[in-house]
């Protein structure tokens, strides 16, 4: 999982949604390393972050609930596009399972100790993750005649 998930940077690198640092690979394995290291990087900073006045259950469910979080806010938007083609029955219903599974990812389990702790970093991770993808896409659209990235 961890060398699939690196590979992701590397293709924005290479499609200059990142810089371009994120798109080399290592001239004598042929990994991207960059984004592996970047990876790396990250990944840390979240165990460590997380576990912050926290058991290691309560980190696990703190990420757990963040890797849901993350994963399932583009489900809003790709609903929503089936709003506006007059698939309203398919968008409500992928809507309201959406937000299910939003609510359940930010509901405490028993491992959960300090709740506002909890909260707050969640909260937190998700703001750091639509604040990064805001950077890295704000002035950017799809010509979706061309499927090309416009500047």
């Amino acid at each position: 999982m961890g060398t699939g998930v690196s590979r992701l940077p590397f293709a924005a690198g290479v499609d200059h949604l990142l810089p371009a640092a994120f798109g080399k690979v290592h001239p004598r394995w042929g990994t991207p390393y960059v984004s592996i290291l970047a990876l790396g990087a990250v990944s840390s900073f979240l165990l460590i972050a997380l576990q912050l006045g926290n058991t290691v259950r309560a980190a696990y469910q703190e990420l757990v609930s963040l890797m849901v979080i993350t994963g399932f806010i583009p489900y809003l938007y790709i609903f929503g596009s089936a709003w506006k083609a007059n698939r309203r029955w398919s968008a409500v219903s992928g809507w309201a399972i959406t937000i299910m599974a939003l609510v359940c990812a930010v509901a405490p389990t028993a491992e959960i100790k300090n709740v506002w702790l909890f909260e707050s970093e969640l909260g937190a991770g998700t703001l750091a993750v639509v604040g990064s993808a805001w950077l890295v896409y704000r002035g950017r659209r799809t010509d979706l005649a061309t499927s090309h990235t416009v500047r």
